[in-house]
Parts: structure tokens; C-alpha cells; sequence
């Protein structure tokens, strides 16, 4: 939240400034480990539906939490969940808009995605700490 950062005296702009940066080093260390696999650019692979797409499935697995970029990379279209349909017969054409119907219902349903709603459900079973009898339910 860019007020409560600014009212404990970080500056927001130098801050979303390193991020950028930081952000500009990772993609670019990806491009220069891609090329050396790749000889050859070819641009359709970088289209703005890819993005889209990767995007989504994101959403789906629960931005902010490890389990939801472990789900969200076992979706995309080179991932865990496409080679086992692809075992089951010409299924993995149909595999992007199943995605994209369960986007609409992970999101109608829990904002913080698939791990976010398993996380919840996980925190019920939990029992206090001993060591807080406030947090006692």
C-alpha cells in the first residue's frame, strides 16, 4: 500500500523504481539464457495472448503464495497438467479454454486463487499456539 509505505518514510518512488530494476535484471538474465538455447529469435513466441495467458494462470494458482506458482506453472501449456491429457487422447487444444472457464471461476470465487482458498482451509485445522492464549478461537 503505497500510503502506509509513505507514512513510515519509504519513498515509494525509489522503491517501485529498484523494483523495476530488478524486475528489467531478471528478464533480461532470461533473454540472454534463451538465446544460447535458441540460436534463432523468433518473435511469435513472444505475442501478447502468451502473456496473457501465463497472466491467468497466475491468477488461478494464487498470486503471493508458493503453492499457487507451483499450481499455476503445472497449467501452463508446456506443463505437468498438459502431458497427462495428453496421454488421455486430443485433449490439450480444449486445455487453454478450460483454463480460461476456471479463471472466471477462481476469481468469482476466491480472489487469492486456488492456494489462497486451500491456505484458508488449512488455518482452520491449525491449533492455537500455546505460547499466545490471546489467538485461542
Amino acid at each position: 500500500n503505497e500510503r502506509a509505505a509513505m507514512a513510515l518514510g519509504i519513498d515509494v518512488a525509489r522503491s517501485k523504481f529498484y523494483a523495476f530494476g530488478v524486475a528489467a535484471a531478471i528478464a533480461g538474465l532470461g533473454g540472454v539464457l534463451m538465446s544460447f538455447r535458441y540460436p534463432n529469435v523468433q518473435y511469435n513466441q513472444f505475442g501478447p495472448f502468451a502473456s496473457i495467458n501465463l497472466v491467468s494462470f497466475a491468477l488461478i494458482g494464487g498470486v503471493g503464495f508458493v503453492g499457487g506458482a507451483v499450481l499455476g506453472a503445472a497449467m501452463v501449456p508446456a506443463g505437468i497438467i498438459n502431458y497427462f491429457v495428453s496421454g488421455i487422447g486430443n485433449l490439450e487444444h480444449w486445455l487453454l479454454i478450460a483454463s480460461g472457464f476456471f479463471l472466471i471461476l477462481t476469481l468469482v470465487a476466491n480472489p487469492d486463487g486456488v492456494a489462497g482458498d486451500f491456505v484458508k482451509r488449512l488455518a482452520r485445522f491449525r491449533r492455537p499456539s500455546e505460547h499466545h492464549p490471546a489467538r485461542r478461537l
